[in-house]
């Protein structure tokens, strides 16, 4: 099932509360992983797992150090940013930072929706390009033939072969089928 993790960075504790109950209550997948008054907190966190983490909510005008120097220690971005400040004057540097969306505090729930749509439709786009794009190699006659798995219905042993039924044809290859140890 597609979840979205996400993480909210701001300054502004209230300002967090908000966010991550209006995400709690909007009934899309999300899942607030983490949230961060302190910056370098976030920083090391993210560092740790970014991998982990779809999107991040983010602050602009924060004490130590403002949203886009947080953005310029991750050269390699992994995630989608949303930006959410009270200050209008950001968003062309945002747009050029990459962000997905820009909303301006107080957050209204109907922006909100819409900068989740982007982030979902992106998400559920990149994991069916990646399932549509996988193949497994099979060793036919000293070379291999690529199939995709959603059109391999079912493989069965024949003593020394494995017939691969496929949903155009059936394929027997030399190969057992028996568990590695």
């Amino acid at each position: 099932m597609l979840e979205i993790n996400t993480l909210i960075i701001d300054d502004e504790l209230n300002a967090i509360k908000t966010l991550r109950w209006e995400l709690e209550n909007i009934g899309m997948p999300i899942n607030v992983v983490e949230q961060f008054t302190d910056i370098n907190d976030a920083i090391s966190f993210l560092s740790d797992h970014a991998h982990k983490i779809d999107l991040v909510f983010l602050d602009i005008q924060m004490p130590e150090m403002d949203g886009f120097e947080f953005l310029d220690k991750f050269t390699i971005r992994t995630f989608d940013v949303i930006f959410v400040t009270a200050y209008d004057e950001y968003a062309l540097q945002a747009i050029k930072e990459s962000a997905t969306d820009y909303i301006l505090k107080p957050v209204e729930e109907e922006e909100l929706k819409l900068a989740l749509k982007k982030i979902i439709f992106k998400k559920k786009s990149n994991s069916t390009t990646q399932q549509e794009n996988k193949k497994i190699a099979i060793p036919v006659e000293n070379k291999f033939l690529f199939l995709k798995p959603d059109e391999i219905i079912y493989c069965n042993s024949d003593g020394n072969y494995t017939n691969i039924h496929t949903i155009h044809k059936k394929i027997m290859i030399s190969k057992t089928l028996k568990l590695g140890v």
